[in-house]
């Protein structure tokens, strides 16, 4: 394993994200489609929140190797649902929640045919 406290071995890598992720059965999609609405959209995600994109070095990048693997309960607060996405606002704990630099945690559920999630 990495030595986590010597800064230099991950200033070279070309992190595209950081987040939370989930392994949902597909008993648990179904009933965030229903929530969140895109049954009818063919793009489904439902894997991540994004905590941040394309994280410079540093402690946010050490913070999270450090805490990799770490059980995260998270709190759906709202839903955003459109023609074009289907996605649930999240409330992420402390001390997690520091590290999420998106300015509106979410969930993408699912998004229309010609939209990306990012």
């Amino acid at each position: 394993m990495k030595d986590l406290n010597s800064r230099q071995w991950y200033r070279d890598l070309e992190i595209l994200y950081t987040g939370i992720f989930f392994d949902f059965s597909e008993e648990e999609k179904e009933n965030l489609l229903q929530v969140a609405g895109g049954f009818d959209m063919p793009n489904k995600f439902m894997h991540h929140i994004t905590l941040q994109f394309r994280p410079e070095t540093g402690e946010h990048v050490k913070w999270m190797l450090e805490h990799e693997g770490l059980e995260v309960k998270v709190k759906v607060i709202g839903v955003a649902d459109s023609k074009k996405v289907a996605a649930l606002s999240i409330l992420i704990p402390h001390p997690t929640r520091v590290w999420c630099k998106n300015g509106i945690p979410h969930l993408t559920v699912a998004t229309a045919k010609s939209i990306r999630p990012f």
